[in-house]
Order: C-alpha cells, then sequence, then structure tokens
C-alpha cells in the first residue's frame, strides 16, 4: 500500500492479510496514517526543495563550465562553454515565474531567493498540518518512509518520520495550551524518538523534561 503526494510516493505498508481481511486491513492502514499524511507530504516537498537547491549549488559552483564525457572513456570533464551552462541553469531549475532576461549568476541568485522560500514555506505548511489534537497520535504504525527524499545527499541510512518530524515539535510544544499539554509533546517525542533526543529536539529544562518522563 503506498502513500503518495500526486506523483511521489512518500510512504509504503505491506498488508499480510487473506483476501476477506483486506478491506479491514487497507482501512485500518488509512486511518493509522492520516492524522500525518500532510505533514509528511510538506516535509517530502521541503526535502526535495533543498535537493534541488544541493543540485543548484553545484551547477553554479561551475561558473561557465559543462560537464562532458569522454566519447572514449566516458570519463567525465569540464568543458568551458558559458552558454551551454546558462541553458543548463535554466532548464533545470527555472521556473516560469523566473525572469526571463537574466542569465547565469544572477539567474542562479534569483532560483536560489525563490526556492528557499518555498522550501521556507513547505517547512511551515507541515508544522501547521502537525495533528491538532493532544497528546499527539502514535505514528502509523506497519507504514515506512518512502526513499526520503530529504536525505539523499547526506550520509548514512535514511531517517524515520519521527526523525523528520522532530524539528516541527518545539512549535507544537510551545503551542500547548497548558503545562499538561507540554507534558504530552514531550513523552510522545520519548517514545518515537528516545528520551536522550527529546532535549535536542524541544529544548527547554533537562528537569522539566525529566519530570514529564516521570509522570508518565
Amino acid at each position: 500500500m503506498w502513500l503518495a503526494d500526486g506523483q511521489h510516493i512518500i510512504g509504503c505498508a505491506e498488508l499480510v492479510c487473506g483476501r476477506a481481511e483486506q478491506s479491514a486491513a487497507e482501512a485500518t492502514a488509512i486511518a493509522d496514517v492520516e492524522p500525518w499524511a500532510r505533514t509528511i507530504a510538506h516535509l517530502d516537498r521541503a526535502g526535495r526543495i533543498g535537493n534541488t537547491l544541493k543540485g543548484l549549488a553545484r551547477v553554479l559552483e561551475r561558473s561557465g563550465y559543462v560537464v562532458v564525457h569522454d566519447e572514449e572513456t566516458g570519463e567525465p570533464a569540464l568543458r568551458q562553454d558559458r552558454r551551454a551552462w546558462n541553458e543548463e541553469i535554466r532548464r533545470r531549475f527555472a521556473g516560469q515565474a523566473d525572469p526571463q532576461a537574466l542569465e547565469g549568476e544572477d539567474l542562479g541568485r534569483t532560483i536560489r531567493l525563490r526556492l528557499q522560500q518555498e522550501r521556507a514555506d513547505a517547512s511551515q505548511a507541515a508544522t501547521d498540518a502537525l495533528p491538532a489534537r493532544l497528546p499527539l497520535p502514535a505514528l502509523p504504525g506497519g507504514w515506512d518512509a518512502w526513499q526520503p527524499t530529504a536525505m539523499i545527499f547526506q550520509p548514512g541510512p535514511p531517517r524515520t518520520w519521527a526523525e523528520l518530524i522532530a524539528p516541527l515539535l518545539l512549535a507544537r510544544w510551545m503551542a500547548a495550551p497548558d503545562p499538561a499539554a507540554r507534558d504530552d509533546v514531550i513523552r510522545w517525542a520519548a517514545e518515537h524518538l528516545g528520551a536522550d533526543e527529546v532535549h535536542r529536539a524541544i529544548g527547554g529544562d533537562r528537569s522539566t523534561i525529566d519530570r514529564a518522563l516521570e509522570v508518565a
């Protein structure tokens, strides 16, 4: 079973059941992921934009050079060709709203500013889409992140949804209406991230975190 945002697959769940139980299993899986689906979709979009920014930075670093491949060996090499470099920037990264008159570094800076704003908007949308109810619902059991695009260019194994959601928890903790609700956020973070990661995700006084976990 797949969770998708348009054409982008962002999660998957393997359902093992008989045909008679299939409809019920699918309904349960959908209900489990529904509270988090919009947040996960926005986070995935922010990650894809981040990857685009990294790709743009690498192209701009070449400053007038394009990558070509030796016809015999296939080995990549750089060749100075500013026109082709300009075309690569526009073809790979420019959107309809980006100025047609700009080229090279000027166009790259304009695109970078647009992408940075789009990534910030997607991250804010992910925060705004966090489940409103407290305590926060558990992350969907049986679901896995599907090749999280936010991590493509970073070493190590892909992060879990809990790790991707962790940076949003501070805003949720600050927006909690009372101390008991803030404690609920702390306990959710401890359950899904581990107690040692709560302070990193939320901050706050260590004694406050310890007290919330002791009350649980």
